[in-house]
């Protein structure tokens, strides 16, 4: 009896309230009605009974009756008269909430459809039941002329209109209180200064007669930035009493006509005002909850891939879960016995979490009891619970409202996810239940898979991915991305493979390609397969002859199985591709903006079927930003499906994928293949051009000799991209190659090792760091140590630390033409050369890693031409094989390095070493080495010419020679 009494007092408190705030703005809008004492153009009380009705609900509308009829029985219409306009103010309020909850409106405008909402339905439409019975109630009462009805009912509308657009927003949002800013003591300052600053400038902008009254909107946009929903609505009340205040006193920029148009310009200036302001809050607050979203999800999968342990692995996603998503979440599992066990939750107040465990294992529902959580596991559909929960555990910690999902996987539901709202008052949506499926999908898939895991897939994932690289190469102005997904459970190891290469002339190669066959022998083929595509590539042979000479060697080596492959060939400096097909998809291209096609190419017969099959090139330009994607056939083909909707499938998955080709390839494989079992394992290469390096470089990569020439490459086209002359990018180039050959050869033993390598400029410095993690070790053998006097002799400034996390080598040079504040810009892409081979000298053989060698005679004179690099990856072969084609009978060695594009101390040493070992056989070494070239800088600056003669050509070096 007492709850009933205090709800009925309470009730009649609130009624009293709502009558008591109608009044007295009804009051103020009166004063303000100049043509008929009960038309005004300003009318607050429309938004006091609508925000009223919408929060508290229908029950209180005698509080608008009331108040409407008591305001409007203070003017000298008849009793009648006032009877049919409190009536029509009634029903006005009652119809706009009415047709607001049939639009599932939400309080805090956090959505631009709540927005739209409140226009159309409040604003506009509503709004017209108090314009018509109320003119229609002051005609039949005699208080206006019936020629007059169009102006006074437009009055009214408009009146009332601004009331709903201006005053609803802030009762609803203060009401809500959902989208308002976290509020701190800064923030409060903030707050006030900016509504401060705000009526000034609505003073200055509306107070003369000038069209200066869009100043008012920067303050607006600004509050909506700073503040979501609530600065803009409050932004807005300020600015409308402003421009009321302003032209009820005759003055401003809309005093140009009568008073209650003057008053109906301005309140439609200033509904205009808050419209772009709450659109633009709830525009920011869509964008905000999206990317938070993404965020979630992306940080929860990050959780998921990265331990296989089940309950450590739900666990850490619940935490994940809250408070950005919900203010409590728990995961529940099916046992073995099939009992529904809560194996993880997570509450927004850590203190909270214990009563949540204690709740959650006390009142865990049973598989097939009474309750939403056991129908959402029975069913296998999402629930969203926003009235009275049927489940003890949820109305016991408060619940408002619940996203409950099932986790299935593999066709079997495992358990469930709640997300439960309480403390916040968030109500959950249709979106917000697709989150929580995602979150539940890939949960559910992380369960699975540690319970299936090691029973159906790792043997055969384990000997697919020892086929496939296991790293895609660092290279400075490109990203690469691949992602191999096995088949489903049951499926047998396939032949899909990628790879991709940096040849030694600074072209990229990529080869994706899938053999036919099934199982261990489709595996090792397509080992095979691409250990012989690495091979041809690294010779530096185009696309469509890596193609055949594979192809030639499937026949000979009797390989039973056709594969199909791709390979591409992208140069940098022109931004051409080269793609050559066998039989395979054709790629596709992904642009910047979502624009996606696919790739004309000539497809010729797939590998293993003729051996005679000749293969063509077509080319097509790739530019900075664009993604070229590569894929096997698993991803498209489908059973019961056409290949050409499979393709569609994709082109629309791209054309919506996220930026970044990590995400591309996840976004694709997600869409285009979702939870369905596989039929078929799935390679996927993603390849973007970067746009031109516009900040500092940093690169990871293995402590290998063969990697340092890669860093060198991207090295020289940062540098290119920062302004430096050739000779000053040879200087660096040849600074930092010393630095990694140093660490390769004395900061680490055999094993896995990695360097990190940086660039940047700051006021036209370049600096170089190398980095590496071992222990240090003193140079061992004769002509050692040149790399440190090198790096010393070439750099301004070196400085060089040991340390227990290993060696940091940092060093510095001022670039000759470098603005102080110069950062790297864009160049120009090089004009492709007309003929890739040097124009005038024969191929040169063999290939030595970057270097090739061509030995001829010229009488008894041994002439070793040297072409490409030498460095720490292959100097003591090069040498070695120089030595050996210098028999006893020869006089001696010219050896030319005049198409030697670098040569750093290793090469120096073997060279020295070399030219020890001719004069103890009593024999001549002559070097050529072109004047500026790359080879003439290093040995003339370790002063080489005083152990060896140095010529600039080998007609001259030939001359020298006495005659025998």
């Amino acid at each position: 009896m007492t709850r009933r009494a205090s709800g009925t007092w309470g009730f009649v408190a609130r009624v009293l309230l709502i009558a008591a705030a109608y009044f007295a703005s009804g009051k103020l809008g009166l004063a303000l009605a100049y043509t008929q004492g009960n038309v005004t153009a300003i009318w607050p009380p429309t938004g006091i009974a609508l925000g009223a009705l919408v929060v508290w609900g229908y029950r209180f509308w005698p509080g608008v009756a009331l108040g409407a009829l008591l305001a409007n029985a203070t003017t000298d219409v008849p009793a009648l008269t006032t009877l049919g306009i409190a009536t029509g103010n009634t029903l006005e309020a009652l119809a706009g909430a009415a047709l607001l909850s049939r639009f599932d409106f939400r309080p805090s405008l956090d959505r631009v459809r709540d927005v739209f909402a409140l226009i159309l339905c409040a604003g506009v439409l509503s709004t017209m039941v108090s314009a018509s019975i109320g003119n229609a109630s002051l005609l039949l009462g005699g208080q206006i002329d019936a020629d007059r009805f169009g102006f006074f009912w437009r009055l009214w509308w408009l009146g009332d209109m601004g009331g709903d657009l201006l005053v609803a927003p802030v009762l609803l949002l203060v009401a809500s209180r959902v989208a308002w800013p976290r509020l701190t003591r800064s923030r409060v300052l903030e707050a006030a200064a900016l509504a401060g600053l705000v009526a000034a400038v609505s003073v200055l902008a509306l107070s003369p007669e000038t069209p200066l009254a869009f100043l008012a909107f920067p303050g607006l946009v600004v509050a909506a930035l700073r503040f979501r929903q609530i600065g803009a609505a409050l932004a807005s009340l300020v600015v409308a009493f402003v421009a009321v205040w302003i032209t009820a006193r005759g003055g401003g920029p809309f005093a140009g006509g009568g008073r209650d148009e003057n008053l109906l310009e301005s309140q439609l200036f200033c509904g205009v005002g808050a419209l772009t302001a709450l659109l633009l809050a709830a525009v920011l607050t869509e964008r905000k909850r999206a990317e938070d979203t993404q965020r979630f999800l992306a940080e929860t999968s990050k959780v998921l891939v990265a331990s296989l342990e089940l309950d450590g692995t739900l666990d850490a996603v619940a935490h994940t879960a809250v408070p950005d998503l919900a203010d409590w979440c728990i995961i529940f599992v099916l046992d073995d016995a099939g009992a529904l066990e809560p194996v993880a939750m997570a509450h927004a107040d850590p203190s909270e979490e214990a009563r949540l465990r204690e709740a959650a294992e006390r009142g865990s529902p049973g598989a097939d009891g009474r309750s939403a959580i056991a129908e959402v596991v029975r069913t296998g559909r999402s629930q969203l619970v926003e009235e009275e929960p049927p489940d003890d555990l949820f109305r016991e910690l408060g619940s408002r409202s619940a996203a409950i999902v099932p986790l299935r996987a593999r066709g079997r539901t495992l358990g469930a996810l709640a997300l439960v709202s309480s403390e916040s008052a968030r109500r959950f949506e249709e979106a917000d239940l697709r989150v929580a499926e995602d979150l539940a999908n890939r949960c559910a898939l992380a369960a699975d898979n540690a319970r299936l895991y090691r029973h159906e897939h790792s043997v055969a994932e384990t000997l697919q991915r020892s086929l496939l690289p296991d790293r895609l190469p660092d290279i400075e102005g490109v990203e690469f991305a691949a992602r191999y997904l096995p088949g489903g459970a049951g499926v047998d190891v396939g032949g899909d493979w990628y790879d991709a290469i940096q040849n030694p002339d600074g072209t990229v190669n990529l080869v994706i390609g899938d053999v036919a066959g099934r199982g261990v022998r489709a595996a090792a083929t397509m080992g095979q397969l691409r250990t012989a595509a690495r091979a041809y590539t690294l010779e530096g042979s185009s696309p469509a002859t890596i193609l055949a000479t594979v192809n030639r060697l499937a026949h000979a080596a009797g390989f039973r199985d056709m594969a199909t492959a791709l390979c591409v060939a992208y140069d940098p400096t022109t931004g051409r591709l080269r793609i050559a097909n066998a039989g395979h998809l054709p790629p596709m291209v992904v642009s910047p903006d979502g624009d996606v096609r696919r790739l004309e190419v000539a497809s010729s017969l797939p590998l293993n079927v003729e051996a005679s099959t000749r293969y063509t090139e077509t080319e097509h330009q790739l530019e900075p930003g664009e993604t070229l994607f590569l894929y096997t056939d698993g991803l498209v083909e489908r059973t019961h499906e056409t290949l050409a909707k499979g393709l569609r499938d994709l082109e629309r998955a791209a054309a919506e994928a996220p930026g970044g080709v990590g995400p591309l390839c996840d976004h694709i494989a997600e869409r285009v293949l979702g939870d369905d079992e596989r039929s078929d394992d799935v390679a996927l290469l993603a390849f973007q051009v970067l746009p031109a390096h516009s900040g500092p470089l940093h690169l990871r990569v293995p402590a290998r000799p063969e990697v340092v020439a890669d860093v060198r490459r991207s090295l020289s086209r940062w540098l290119e991209h920062a302004g430096a002359t050739d000779e000053e990018t040879y200087w660096f180039i040849l600074a930092a190659g010393e630095a990694c050959s140093n660490s390769i050869e004395h900061a680490y033993g055999p094993g896995d090792a990695e360097l990190e390598v940086a660039a940047g400029l700051e006021a036209g410095v370049v600096t170089l760091t190398v980095h590496d993690f071992g222990r240090w070790r003193a140079p061992r053998g004769a002509h050692r140590g040149r790399g440190l006097e090198i790096i010393r002799t070439t750099m301004d400034e070196v400085d060089v630390t040991h340390g227990d996390a290993g060696t940091v080598v940092q060093m510095s040079r001022r670039l000759a033409n470098a603005a102080s504040d110069a950062q790297p810009q864009p160049v120009k892409a090089r004009p492709a050369r007309s003929d890739p081979q040097p124009p005038s000298r024969a191929p040169a053989a063999p290939v030595v890693g970057t270097a090739a060698l061509r030995v001829s005679r010229d009488d008894d004179v041994v002439i070793a031409a040297l072409d490409g690099e030498v460095d720490l990856a292959n100097a003591q072969e090069v040498f070695g094989r120089i030595t050996a084609a210098l028999d006893n009978r020869a006089r001696g060695l010219v050896l030319d390095l005049s198409t030697t594009r670098y040569l750093d101390s290793s090469g120096l040493q073997a060279l020295l070493e070399l030219a020890r070992r001719t004069r103890s056989r009593g024999q001549e070494l002559r070097v050529v080495a072109p004047l500026d070239s790359a080879p003439r800088r290093l040995l003339e600056l370790v002063r080489a010419q005083d152990s060896m003669p140095l010529h600039a050509e080998v007609a001259e070096a030939l001359s020298g020679f006495p005659v025998a």
